[in-house]
């Protein structure tokens, strides 16, 4: 089922960026990841991004960018007195954003992410059988393009979702994901 969603819009987003005159890309860059959990201190953990990206305009400054990324994310937290604990949590992200070009080299990005959950462990025990295996989050940024080719930009991803689904040493504790990340994209088809 996944596997069809995403080559469905993997192959909708190269016959949109044809149609369109957009463009096709892959992008990476850094995660600053880290867990809302009530009453448990955490702190974030490094990890990175990487994936694909379709820009389709629909005016001079109005368009969607849907993407395809893998994210390493999770927290270090505190856990009945141990420190060190560390969550790491990889997702397929595929975020769906709004697009905004408010000057020629300055974009706006707003729009709705599900994450699908590919492997979760805690200090290297895999514990994915006590989260979700998905993640809904609310995506909002900013670019700067150079060259028409390039861009640098900043991110910040708000989870929405408890992805808490049994985990015992958090009880009915709400676990949410929250990540900060630095990009680079870069166009490999296609100009916008």
């Amino acid at each position: 089922m996944k596997r069809n969603v995403l080559v469905l819009i993997l192959s909708l987003s190269g016959l949109l960026v044809e149609a369109q005159g957009g463009a096709l890309g892959i992008k990476g860059g850094v995660n600053f990841a880290n867990q809302e959990i009530a009453t448990i201190s955490t702190s974030s953990r490094t990890g990175f991004h990487g994936g694909i990206f379709a820009s389709l305009m629909l005016s001079e400054t109005l368009g969607l960018q849907p993407e395809l990324l893998f994210s390493s994310q999770g927290s270090e937290l505190e856990l009945n007195n141990f420190n060190d604990v560390k969550n790491e949590f990889n997702y397929v992200s595929i975020p769906l954003l709004l697009k905004i070009k408010p000057a020629d080299i300055f974009n706006l990005y707003l729009g709705p992410q599900i994450g699908f959950m590919t492997s979760a462990t805690r200090n290297s025990e895999d514990v994915k059988d006590l989260y979700k295996t998905s993640d809904f989050s609310v995506v909002f940024g900013a670019g700067l393009e150079l060259l028409n080719k390039l861009e640098l930009g900043v991110r910040y991803n708000l989870g929405l979702s408890n992805i808490n689904d049994s985990d015992q040493e958090l009880n009915d504790i709400e676990v949410k994901n929250r990540m900060f990340q630095i990009y680079a994209a870069i166009k490999l088809i296609g100009e916008n």
